[in-house]
């Protein structure tokens, strides 16, 4: 809308009134984005500044419930959840506590006996780690889920009387809402409360799963913050809820899966169809009719006389061009949305070598480590430890004193050539770059208990008196006799000649290069 000082100038002088528009618009240009113009190209481009909390409350469950569907009726997406689940849990975390050696076994006895037991899960179906791979599914199939901790009598028989409850985030109630006397001092974001400074306090849950049929009982109660955790990975700031993973691929998943289907569908009739038989004597109002309304009946290596006056005429089914094409770059499209790679997600390795298989695997295992680092460690791993400790030290198992940090060594990813990436490994820890200890976490494994067997296995061979290859002490990885290469290394003393110039070189140091003594002593040119 032109401003009025503008169209006075232009009434006046339309020259200087010209000139200001003109300039107008080229500084208009000069400091907008192409993106952001508001010109054909861009037309129906929906973007609102609405903040992550408010764009999921309406639409987050829709989300869930068709994530969840695709999951159970697609196989891309239940590919691409089964391979975060093997390589962000896979066999699971191992502990390892920092503290006091007498303190430490008994600690993580006790953690053995809980953990890699059946005793943390309520059904008595899944150890801690079978609990994790259940979760860790679950927060890429509906973005989100809770853990509950639930408190037991002493005498139930539990190592520590605690127990993990598995629950889908469909337990919060997203409705509940608060008076106005309580508004003031707290504020709740689907089922989500929250203090007035932004501390977080509990959750509204229901009892019973919505979704169950027999789930009659609809009223929340309150659990206080410190006996759930809410596990979602952390997008944008303000973020209280999560995302299923393949939100920003789902349609294009379900559209596939459609095509899939119809293409199918397509190839099935089209078979179905050998040839139609013409009564060439007929009129021309005769109806045709097809050769499964006849007695001619088609078989591998038969040969049919036809009766005087038929003909058969064979289908030609259409055929589609482009079509694996159009999937390969749709498959593309969907791994990218799952954050994995496309051949683990296909099962096609066709295309790929070795170097684009680790290239793949090196941004997909970024994305891993990422998430293990940022989000499973913290929110599962350490409280879940946490909870444990408090257990323990209530029912006298440990003093409650200073609490025991935990250090978590995460399962190793698959590697694309085990040969070259474990020679690569090994070239970084005789060069400094890498610790022993460093190596063997990448491996997923413990390097306590490691180092630990190795020693009880060198120990007990050289009682037993026995000497294998694999044996760093007796040789090197060339097959080299370390004793032989000792003796080879020692040079013999080198006995004085009478410093003929003539002669060999008798320095050590010269030995072999040629050089006169003489000469590296300055007695000579």
């Amino acid at each position: 809308m032109k401003n009025p000082f503008d169209a006075v100038i232009e009434a006046f002088a339309p020259r200087a009134g010209l000139r200001r528009a003109h300039a107008r618009a080229v500084l208009q240009n000069w400091r907008s984005y192409d993106a952001a113009a508001k010109t054909r190209r861009t037309a129906g481009w929906k973007a609102t500044g609405t903040s992550h909390a408010a764009e999921t409350q309406f639409s987050l469950a829709t989300l869930r419930f068709r994530s969840r569907e695709l999951v159970r009726n697609n196989e891309h997406a239940k590919v691409a959840v089964g391979i975060w689940e093997q390589n962000a849990i896979g066999a699971g975390f191992k502990l390892r506590v920092l503290g006091g050696k007498r303190a430490t076994k008994k600690i993580i006895e006790l953690w053995k006996e809980w953990a890699e037991s059946k005793q943390s899960d309520p059904a008595g179906r899944l150890t801690f780690n079978g609990q994790s791979s259940l979760g860790m599914r679950e927060i890429v199939e509906a973005g989100e889920f809770l853990i509950r901790r639930r408190w037991r009598r002493a005498d139930t028989g539990l190592a520590v009387p605690i127990q993990l409850e598995l629950l889908e985030v469909d337990h919060l109630d997203t409705s509940k809402r608060l008076v106005s006397r309580e508004s003031e001092k707290a504020t709740i974001w689907q089922g989500v409360q929250y203090s007035k400074r932004g501390r977080l306090q509990g959750y509204w849950l229901y009892p019973d799963h919505p979704g169950d049929a027999r789930s009659l009982r609809r009223t929340s109660v309150f659990v206080p913050a410190r006996d759930v955790i809410h596990v979602f990975r952390t997008e944008r700031i303000g973020q209280v809820r999560g995302v299923p993973w393949g939100a920003a691929s789902m349609i294009r998943t379900r559209k596939i899966g459609d095509y899939e289907d119809a293409e199918l569908e397509r190839k099935v009739i089209a078979s179905m169809f050998v040839g139609f038989v013409h009564d060439i004597e007929a009129g021309m109002g005769d109806s045709t009719v097809t050769a499964a309304d006849t007695d001619l009946a088609l078989e591998p290596g038969t040969w049919e006389d036809l009766p005087s006056g038929k003909d058969i005429t064979f289908s030609k089914p259409p055929v589609v061009e482009g079509y694996r094409d159009y999937m390969d770059i749709s498959l593309h499209a969907i791994a990218k949305g799952y954050e994995v790679t496309y051949e683990d997600l296909t099962g096609d390795l066709s295309q790929t070598n070795f170097s684009s298989a680790r290239l793949g695997r090196i941004t997909h295992a970024a994305a891993v480590r990422g998430f293990q680092r940022n989000t499973w460690v913290p929110l599962v791993c350490d409280r879940v430890w946490q909870w444990f400790l408090e257990a323990a030290a209530v029912a006298g198992k440990i003093t409650a004193t200073a609490p025991l940090k935990a250090q978590w060594t995460a399962p190793a990813l698959k590697l694309a050539d085990p040969k070259t990436e474990i020679t690569t490994a090994n070239l970084r820890v005789r060069n400094g770059f890498s610790s022993l200890s460093g190596a063997i976490r990448e491996l997923g494994q413990d390097p306590v208990e490691v180092l630990e067997e190795l020693s009880e296995d060198m120990t007990r061979l050289d009682e037993l008196g026995l000497v294998l290859d694999s044996d760093a002490r007796q040789a090197t990885s060339s097959g080299a006799d370390r004793d032989d290469l000792a003796e080879t290394s020692r040079e013999p003393p080198v006995e004085d000649v009478g410093g003929n110039p003539d002669g060999p070189p008798t320095d050590p140091q010269s030995r072999g290069l040629g050089i006169d003594p003489a000469v590296r002593n300055g007695q000579g040119s």
